[in-house]
Order: structure tokens, then sequence, then C-alpha cells
């Protein structure tokens, strides 16, 4: 599959999504379903951790927005927390500030990385500075 999604930790707070290589919209609403699945499964904040690295947007995304905006567990949900997108291309960042400009309120803070390490020391300095430790 070319979307696969896994925690990162056992206490289940930190899911990890890997894009490779190209990908369908029926795959994206796929994962989407089961992110939302695994997020209704807890009862506390999930953070997101994004490998975009390798991953191919399909060509017609900024058509898909409206799509988007209303299956995208990872902004829709409760439990969801921060999100920090790594390795995300120039399109991706510019499709991510469309969108939040259309769906304005629908997306919290996303961040980016050039590397999963790199995503990972940013959300630990995130809740670092969130829960003081």
């Amino acid at each position: 599959m070319a979307i696969t999604i896994e925690w990162e930790d056992s206490e289940q707070t930190i899911l990890r999504i890997v894009y490779s290589g190209e990908w369908t919209w029926e795959e994206f609403h796929g994962a989407s379903n089961e992110v939302s699945t695994l997020l209704d499964g807890v009862d506390h904040a999930v953070h997101f951790l994004i490998d975009g690295r390798h991953g191919v947007i399909p060509n017609d995304a900024l058509l898909q927005l409206g799509d988007i905006a209303r299956s995208l567990s990872i902004i829709n949900h409760p439990n969801a927390a921060i999100i920090i997108i790594a390795g995300a291309s120039d399109y991706l960042r510019t499709l991510v500030d469309i969108f939040s400009k259309v769906y304005p309120g629908r997306v919290g803070a996303i961040y980016f990385t050039n590397s999963l390490p790199e995503a990972r020391i940013l959300l630990h300095n995130l809740l670092a500075e969130n829960h003081g430790i």
C-alpha cells in the first residue's frame, strides 16, 4: 500500500503516516478512515508525524480540497493534535497554505521539517513547551 499508518509509540499518542510513491484518492480516503478508527480507540490527544518524502501527490489535488476538508480525520477528529509533515514538497506546502485559507479554522498549526528525525525532535520540543517536560 502506498500509504501506511502505524503507532509511533506504545502509549498511542503519536501516529506515523508514510506516503510512498504514487497513491490514489481511494487509498487516501481509506487511510483517513483507518486513522479515524484509531483515533476513536483512544481518549487522549494524538499527534501526527507524516512522512511525505517519497510520496507523489496526485495531479488533481487542488480539485479535491472539498473532499479532503470533509473526510480528513487529522483535521476533523477531536483527538487530533499537532501535525508535522516531514519532507513536504513545495507543491504540498502550497496546497496546505491554500487549504488553510479556503477553510480557515479547520486546520490548526501544521509544521514542516526536512526529515522524520527532525519531525520527532520538533514534536518533542513542542510537547515540552506545552507540558513543561
